[in-house]
């Protein structure tokens, strides 16, 4: 009978030390919204609601050394909002490249666009939530800044990312070539996926996109 006796003290402690063991982790997983606020290499922020979902997306920038060399990459960093302070939900590191801006694609839409540029094109990263979780849904550059418009008319725009760059005489102040093809990307309920490839100058003429 002692042996069973020992055996419920056993499980009890064991029990009470998973239980506490995992109150302290998520404790510390919370950051309050302080912290996050006084980080001095905040370089931009926005609030990303969504039904019961809420985001708060941070930009940060990072140190990072390249072959004896200091230079400057950045980070997106996605806080997702809890009863008491946020949790880290999801990152992503845009290296060296430099933010442009953050483009939430409808009203309390799941999808944020983000915009970057580095060398000489700018760079697309788009997120979702899904479930409850942050995912990557789009990655793409061009030497232009993407278009959104709703081609087929369903609520829901598409993304619109050309091939080619202008060219413009600037004595002359006229453009002397437009770009050649525009990439459209629709919304399919997981990602936006590549429906078509049409001339640039009737890209929003596209039809239907099948």
């Amino acid at each position: 009978m002692r042996a069973y006796k020992d055996m419920a003290v056993v499980l009890s402690f064991t029990l009470f030390f998973v239980i506490t063991t995992a109150n302290i982790a998520g404790a510390l997983d919370k950051v309050p919204l302080s912290k996050i606020l006084h980080d001095e290499s905040i370089e931009a922020m926005t609030y990303w609601n969504f039904g019961d979902d809420n985001f708060l997306v941070v930009v940060n920038s990072y140190i990072k050394k390249v072959e004896g060399l200091k230079l400057t990459g950045r980070k997106l960093v996605f806080y997702k909002k809890q009863t008491s302070g946020f949790v880290k939900a999801f990152e992503h590191d845009a290296q060296m490249d430099h933010f442009v801006g953050m483009i939430p694609l409808g009203d309390y839409d799941k999808n944020l666009m983000t915009v970057w540029v580095g060398g000489s094109a700018y760079h697309f990263n788009a997120f979702t939530v899904s479930n409850g979780k942050v995912i990557s849904v789009l990655e793409a550059g061009s030497h232009n800044y993407p278009e959104f418009a709703d081609i087929d008319n369903d609520g829901q725009v598409e993304v619109l990312i050309s091939e080619g760059a202008f060219l413009i005489d600037a004595k002359e102040n006229k453009v002397l070539s437009y770009p050649d093809k525009a990439n459209v990307y629709k919304w399919d309920g997981k990602s936006y996926a590549l429906i078509k490839t049409v001339p640039w100058k009737t890209r929003f003429n596209a039809g239907e996109l099948k």
